[in-house]
């Protein structure tokens, strides 16, 4: 750490202190890099939950948060990669037989998994996000595991696991979210990372761990440890005997895994109207499909009711760019 990069973290931090940033009262006349500038103050010492009205509203708060947060605690990208995260809205109708991107499943079980175990710092929510009702922390938390050298573990359980987190077969392994099981070789690629990584076995214990290129299947890094992070956030009902997906949480459920958690809401108005869209939309999808003659569960067994979001909303610490007599 150089004597400058010092200096210029201290008079972060001290531009946090004099302005009142980073607490948890609400602040209002913000421009939107000092919205990030006051959620990366707050994430110095607590977890932060974020919520913005629209998805490109996230991209642009995590770059932000990201570049203040790196300055005000020394991060490396790498740490701040993984510790400010998006937790983007599905952007697709439920009764259209959609399923979200891979981007977006990955990410938002990536964000889930750092809420429930604590790893992340800050996760920026888009407003329409928190209305899929999802399996519980620790229906999820199964779903993911640490890898290390030297442990007890055999292929096919590794493989059945990877299968469980939302990793799809196939062979060889060059995009995210494959693997493939082969003999006494399982090869998977995170969502995230630049490089899969290839876990060699002998008999019942993993031998080695290293990244590769995928083109060559040449090793490019050893590794002491990797982790499995699940990239789906809907498991099957454990007392069902049907494919019954279990949705019995919310993000809230997952929110409150980290203790002193903060939550901030950025344009209280317009992330509620966003909220508020996207369930008349459910609720027209909803009556399509019913005319339809589809076989739907309803908007209330999919999506989280309204009194429960603005419960919530009406809970967090609110950002607005312009002050109350600005408003007018």
């Amino acid at each position: 750490m150089t004597a400058t990069s010092l200096t210029l973290r201290a008079l972060f931090k001290s531009a946090a202190t004099q302005a009142g940033l980073g607490g948890p009262g609400p602040i209002a006349g913000l421009s939107p890099a000092a919205k990030g500038f006051a959620v990366a103050a707050a994430a110095t010492d607590t977890s932060v939950v974020v919520i913005v009205p629209t998805d490109g509203d996230v991209e642009q708060m995590v770059a932000d948060v990201r570049f203040f947060l790196g300055a005000l605690a020394g991060l490396s990208d790498h740490e701040l990669r993984h510790g400010v995260v998006p937790f983007p809205s599905h952007e697709v109708d439920p009764y259209r037989g959609l399923a979200p991107h891979f981007d977006v499943a990955a990410a938002r079980g990536l964000a889930l998994y750092g809420l429930a175990t604590g790893s992340t710092r800050v996760v920026v929510a888009a407003a329409a996000a928190l209305l899929p009702r999802l399996s519980p922390p620790d229906r999820l938390l199964a779903a993911g595991t640490r890898l290390s050298v030297g442990a007890l573990l055999e292929p096919p359980d590794l493989g059945a696991l990877l299968a469980d987190a939302g990793f799809t077969p196939e062979d060889p392994v060059d995009a995210h979210g494959e693997f493939c099981v082969r003999g006494g070789v399982v090869d998977f690629f995170p969502a995230g990372d630049d490089q899969p990584i290839r876990a060699e076995f002998a008999a019942d214990s993993l031998e080695s761990l290293r990244r590769f290129d995928p083109a060559t299947q040449r090793s490019i890094q050893s590794l002491d440890r990797a982790e499995v992070q699940p990239l789906r956030e809907l498991f099957e009902a454990a007392d069902s005997d049907a494919l019954d997906l279990d949705r019995a949480a919310w993000l809230l459920d997952y929110v409150v895994c980290a203790p002193g958690h903060r939550i901030y809401l950025s344009e209280a108005d317009e992330s509620r109207i966003a909220i508020k869209k996207r369930l008349e939309q459910a609720a027209a999808g909803f009556a399509a499909a019913e005319e339809r003659g589809d076989q739907v569960l309803a908007p209330d067994q999919l999506l989280v009711e309204w009194p429960t979001l603005e419960a919530f909303l009406g809970s967090a610490a609110r950002l607005e760019q312009l002050s109350e007599d600005q408003g007018g």
